[in-house]
């Protein structure tokens, strides 16, 4: 199981392009449980508006990201602003997101949807 996660993982990470994004960062994978959802949040910490793409990515390495209102990740992003792309209820896995700009940060948060509080925040590495 650990080795098909890293190699979804890196096969995840290569398949950027430069010219998408020039940085990737992506957290630790995450188990929840049934009535928690796992929401990947961006924040621009820099002075200028920026392109992100964030994905939430499951164990098997497809793409889990809801879209709708789960998605707020759709245009620029503006400095001191921040967007989310969220998971359906239930669904483990990781974040993994690509910018225009190193200036950012990222986090995973796992929320519970009973009491629409969050139990954990993981933040994001730098690939």
């Amino acid at each position: 199981m650990r080795t098909i996660f890293v190699a979804t993982f890196i096969l995840i990470c290569t398949t950027w392009s430069a010219a998408q994004a020039a940085t990737k960062w992506a957290t630790p994978f995450v188990f929840i449980g049934a009535n928690d959802a796992i929401r990947c949040i961006v924040t621009n910490q820099g002075k200028k508006p920026l392109t992100v793409q964030v994905q939430a990515i499951n164990v098997i390495g497809a793409d889990e990201t809801l879209g709708g209102s789960g998605s707020t990740c759709t245009g620029p992003l503006n400095p001191g602003w921040s967007c989310h792309n969220d998971a359906p209820v239930g669904a483990s896995g990781f974040c993994f997101a690509a910018t225009d700009s190193a200036k950012v940060r990222v986090i995973l948060e796992v929320d519970d949807v009973i009491t629409l509080s969050p139990r954990v925040v993981v933040p994001a590495t730098k690939q």
